[in-house]
């Protein structure tokens, strides 16, 4: 099957027309063991207290969605760790991927959105409050998250019950360019506000059972993503998509030295082609499995000119 990609914005000037939220529409689950939206850390990637009968996973996928077929449900659980103490597992959702140990969690990232925008409902516990939050950074020496660039975050504190925009503005410290984005939502600002961790708290500490937040369609505007003058117009078409030996990327203009990457769905690069020239290039499947992977061709500037989702299947 053929399929076109969506028309992009270039702009003449080399830069980019904006980086994406990978999967920010929450379509995209890893169900290798327990579910979770690609691109984005439940509390299932981290050490969990032994919780009797099980960890209550606190970010799960449903089909209550603002869009699509799946959205995200966080939401705050009980757990009885090994010592007999009620704990709370609040619902917790950051963007990032294990490929980056040193982080706790975020993706690199280099342009100046004005705004981080959502949909949300929201079922308060208490005096719960829920919260959401962006921050630009730079990286420290050891690869860390460094310096703050920019950051914007919002409380969310009355019962919502039906899905409902929100924009999120980005207040910018300085004018550096960010080398890392960092999103997170939880159903505790209490405890999320500090640092993100821990991710769970004793009962009566900031966190109720049953607080539940659902999110869906994470998106970014403005800034260099709202540029819309002295554009060129690129598009792409490739095909077949799923394919199971070699898919073609055709182009409406000819590629010089370009680069094309190709990441699983933990954003680990897997495969790495270089000098692309031409109207036409021919992807290989060669040794990689099937499954679903993210195709970005770059101009060979370290300037992303488009990026697709793919599927390898037999």
């Amino acid at each position: 099957m053929k399929k076109n990609l969506l028309i992009l914005a270039i702009l003449l000037s080399g830069n980019i027309f904006g980086q994406p939220v990978f999967n920010g529409d929450m379509e995209i689950w890893d169900t290798t063991f327990t579910p979770f939206p690609s691109n984005w850390l439940t509390n299932a990637f981290y050490a969990a207290l032994p919780c009797n009968p099980f960890v209550p996973i606190s970010a799960e996928r449903t089909n209550d969605k603002n869009s699509g077929i799946w959205a995200a449900k966080l939401e705050s659980k009980d757990c009885i760790d090994d010592t007999g103490i009620p704990q709370i597992y609040f619902g917790y959702l950051a963007y990032g991927n294990t490929s980056s140990p040193n982080l706790a969690h975020g993706i690199p990232y280099n342009q100046r959105p004005d705004n981080l925008n959502f949909y949300y409902k929201f079922n308060r516990v208490g005096t719960d409050t829920g919260f959401a939050k962006i921050v630009l950074r730079h990286l420290d020496s050891l690869g860390n998250a460094g310096q703050i660039i920019g950051e914007g975050e919002i409380s969310i504190i009355n019962d919502v019950n039906v899905y409902t925009p929100v924009t999120i503005p980005i207040n910018y410290f300085m004018n550096d360019t960010p080398e890392i984005i960092q999103i997170v939502f939880s159903t505790s600002k209490t405890i999320a506000d500090n640092d993100y961790f821990p991710l769970n708290t004793t009962l009566g500490n900031g966190a109720n059972i049953g607080t539940t937040l659902w999110i869906d369609d994470v998106t970014l505007s403005g800034g260099t993503l709202g540029l819309i003058e002295n554009q060129r117009i690129y598009s792409f078409t490739i095909f077949p998509n799923p394919f199971s030996s070699q898919l073609v990327m055709q182009t409406n203009f000819n590629m010089k030295k370009a680069e094309l990457f190709v990441d699983n769905i933990f954003g680990q690069t897997v495969k790495y082609v270089s000098n692309i020239a031409g109207v036409s290039f021919t992807l290989l499947r060669e040794n990689l499995p099937n499954g679903i992977y993210f195709l970005r061709l770059s101009d060979g500037n370290d300037k992303i000119i488009t990026s697709e989702k793919i599927v390898i299947a037999d």
